[in-house]
């Protein structure tokens, strides 16, 4: 299989993402969204404002430029500050961690290409990238030399700690001072980078560590690392720290760390060590660049010093190294996370940095279920025909019809007779939402399964198996959310009177509808009339694509229709069936609602006709009691005209509105016509409920790339942070649901295409279900899972997220 098909939504094309932006220097950071442009060769993405800050992160490769050798997306990797080309004279000597190539220019955008930014904001203006990593960023742009691969098997919250701090700590003890067995060791300064220190110096063997530092609260903590004496210096009255280190181990340590950056420090540290053998490593490093006065005495008698860049190592070997000694369980990097926060409030991970009070603060970039309202509703979707087979259905629907001669002239002899069989198999699939972590479940009754003539005498078999299926939901604490139509209505009625284009149909819906609410209504709260009302309309009696395939179109080949009238008769029938049904409901449930698909072009929504004719044709006769005037002025004789009784009816006759939101797989991944829609809806219609009852991506059948179907979850992961924005920005948003809970039958392309969380083999006559990266990633997310997709899976962690950094 060829991994780089998974990662491809985004190959090539600017990326539109969150991060962290530093205006001005001293300001709070803000959160903004930003474009990334693409990776150039050798990229996979000053000290000059605004820059995207952070440099302690563990990501995924999501795309790469040319000539990247070593790398493939999917894969885990940590970027650091400090190159490593592995060509330069320097980077293959075993006597320096330096990059003679990449020289140390710390203050640059990217490397190869005359420093220039990848990132830009919203208003096009250039966004500067921060020693080669800016991980403060959904997305970033970092060359090959900045990257280390990384094992899958070590949490992401704890490689991202091996991008700088504690690398530089640990490294400093063993490649640097190559701290012997049995040794002494004093740290000056106990953060992260000192802690990490005596970490090293641990693992290494020493006998002795001292730490010096004026917060006595990281004296315990040190005790963690293998620290075994402390001293305040605030507690030493007259005598300088390095004479009570001289004390305390007669005449010095073996070896001294500087680890805050003052030249005064670094003098104590210098006099603390033994005459003749003591060597210190500075790894502070002064803003002022102020020079340093030892003693050359003191040099003279074999004392030595030194500095200790990224304490020596070399990223893409010794940094592997570390990650196994953490997988051995011999090296602790748990305890130097003392905090946890959501990207969004990454000032306060800054302010926790500066009282003192954080080592190291993971940011998790994701959200989770939590971060929604109590009470946000998540689930998944499917519906009667595309679902279940039809055993013990007595008579066809008009989909069942429709299909068979559809799918005749397309050359595709598939069908739904069997579908998923979820008939038989509602108690398996029920299991998998519980193992999933679903809220809710939305599905179809079928309409001819239930009442085989549309109306008369109910199918007992079939009303037994929707009481089965609801009481199997229900009893795992899973709410049933019920559609009365989904483009299947009992071809006897088509036959007898043409279906929904007669408004007879309106007192047989009603009939139909009571049935349902009567028998199912005690454990059923969320009830839709009618599915996809315009696209039903439109593709149905417009362009003769969908059940029952009417048209007057040219060249759709339609056998009777007439494009011109019908799409608005049939729009204004399901308005008022619709109507009448909730008028029957409201006594006994609420609420009840109506879907309408926002499966547009993003440039039609822009335009205010268009936005009549999709939204309002269905939306404004539910809140208005009429059509939008300028469907009025255009359709003209062709709409039919609401009474002042049938305009009382419909208004006002939904409690909540469905959304069904789809964009053309041109588009790619497009969060933001999501948002559109919701603020749209909000500004428009007075704020209504809403719930958005499908949204998801197609993607071809084939098992191995469905089962790695790593663009559903960037497409899912998108979308729910888009309504999640929205609910922010005062959406009513009140649900969400996947379509689809597993693989279906497509009602226009068969089993070419599937949206499933789950697939289904259709060759196995069991329909074995078998649970997608997709169906993985959902289930932790809804669980207030970390999850973390790279390209050997998914690994999954008990708190946030797919992007961690560090501050």
């Amino acid at each position: 299989m060829d991994k780089t098909s998974l990662f491809s939504i985004h190959e090539g094309k600017q990326i539109r993402c969150k991060a962290a932006i530093s205006r001005k220097p001293g300001e709070a950071l803000v959160i903004e969204e930003i474009h990334v442009d693409p990776p150039q060769a050798y990229e996979g993405p000053l000290v000059r404002f605004p820059m995207i800050l952070g440099h302690e992160a563990v990501g995924v490769i999501e795309s790469i430029g040319e000539h990247v050798n070593g790398f493939q997306q999917g894969d885990v990797v940590l970027p650091v500050f400090h190159p490593h080309c592995e060509e330069c004279r320097d980077c293959k000597s075993s006597r320096s961690n330096w990059c003679a190539r990449f020289a140390d220019d710390f203050a640059s955008n990217t490397r190869r290409y005359g420093m220039t930014s990848r990132f830009k904001d919203s208003s096009g203006e250039d966004i500067n990238h921060f020693l080669f990593v800016s991980s403060f960023s959904e997305y970033t742009v970092v060359d090959i030399a900045h990257l280390v691969k990384m094992s899958p098997d070590i949490p992401v919250d704890k490689a991202a700690l091996l991008s700088c701090g504690v690398s530089t700590g640990i490294g400093a003890a063993w490649k640097v001072a190559n701290v012997e067995k049995g040794s002494t060791v004093a740290v000056f300064g106990l953060g992260a980078v000192g802690l990490a220190v005596a970490e090293g110096a641990r693992l290494r063997g020493a006998g002795r560590i001292i730490g010096v530092d004026l917060n006595p609260e990281k004296f315990e903590l040190g005790k963690k690392f293998g620290f075994t004496d402390f001293i305040n210096p605030t507690l030493c009255g007259e005598k300088k720290i390095s004479e009570v280190i001289q004390e305390m181990t007669g005449g010095g340590v073996d070896y001294s760390f500087e680890c805050v950056g003052l030249p005064s420090l670094l003098t104590e540290a210098f006099n603390s060590t033994r005459t003749g053998s003591g060597k210190t490593v500075m790894l502070g490093i002064d803003k002022h660049l102020t020079p340093i006065s030892l003693g050359s005495l003191d040099l003279l008698r074999g004392r030595h010093v030194c500095g200790s860049l990224f304490g020596g190592l070399k990223p893409k070997l010794d940094i592997p190294i570390l990650v196994d000694h953490y997988l051995k369980k011999e090296l602790n990097l748990d305890s130097f996370i003392t905090h946890e926060l959501k990207f969004e409030e990454i000032n306060k991970a800054f302010d926790l940095l500066v009282q003192g009070k954080s080592l190291r603060c993971i940011l998790w970039m994701n959200n989770d279920k939590n971060d929604f309202p109590e009470g946000f509703t998540f689930g998944s979707a499917t519906s009667a025909y595309q679902l279940n087979d039809n055993e013990d259905q007595s008579s066809l629907s008009q989909i069942d019809v429709q299909q068979l001669s559809f799918l005749k002239l397309i050359g595709n002899l598939s069908n739904g007779d069997i579908a998923c069989d979820g008939y038989h198999k509602y108690k398996e699939d029920v299991q998998l939402m519980v193992e999933t972590g679903l809220d809710a479940f939305r599905f179809s009754i079928s309409w001819s399964r239930l009442i085989p003539n549309g109306r008369g005498p109910v199918n007992p078999k079939g009303l037994q198996f929707y009481k089965n299926f609801i009481q199997e939901l229900v009893s795992h604490g899973i709410e049933p959310h019920v559609t009365l139509f989904h483009y299947d209505h009992p071809q006897y009625l088509e036959d007898d009177y043409g279906g929904w284009i007669n408004r007879k149909i309106i007192q047989d819906f009603t009939a139909y509808a009571d049935v349902c609410f009567r028998e199912f209504g005690h454990h059923v709260k969320f009830w839709t009339t009618i599915n996809e009302a315009n696209v039903f309309t439109i593709g149905g009696y417009n362009d003769g694509i969908t059940p029952p395939g009417r048209c007057s179109s040219p060249g759709r080949n339609c056998s009777s229709g007439n494009s011109s009238t019908e799409p608005y008769i049939v729009g204004h029938n399901l308005l008022l069936a619709h109507a009448s049904a909730s008028r029957l409901y409201k006594q006994k449930y609420k609420p009840l609602g109506f879907t309408s698909s926002t499966s547009s072009k993003d440039d039609d929504i822009a335009i205010q006709r268009a936005k009549d004719f999709y939204f309002g044709w269905m939306l404004e006769p539910l809140i208005f009691g009429d059509y939008p005037e300028e469907m009025k002025r255009t359709v003209g004789s062709r709409l039919p005209v609401f009474s002042k009784g049938e305009s009382e009816q419909v208004k006002g006759s939904s409690d909540f509105v469905g959304i069904i939101h789809y964009l053309a797989a041109s588009y790619g991944v497009a969060p933001w016509a999501m948002e559109s829609v919701l603020e749209y809806i909000k500004q428009s219609y007075g704020n209504p409920p809403i719930y958005i009852l499908e949204n998801g991506t197609p993607m071809k059948q084939d098992f191995q790339l469905q089962q790695k179907d790593t663009p559903r979850i960037e497409y899912l992961h998108a979308y729910i942070a888009a309504v999640l924005k929205s609910i922010r920005n005062g959406s009513d948003t009140r649900g969400y649901f996947v379509w689809s809970f597993m693989d279906l039958y497509e009602l226009v392309k068969g089993y070419e295409f599937s949206f499933g969380l789950y697939s289904v083999n259709f060759s196995d006559p069991h329909r074995k279900r078998s649970p997608k990266l997709s169906a993985h990633w959902y289930s932790a997310f809804l669980k207030g899972n970390n999850t973390f997709l790279g390209s050997q899976g998914i690994m999954q962690m008990q708190r946030n997220s797919s992007s961690s950094a560090s501050s």
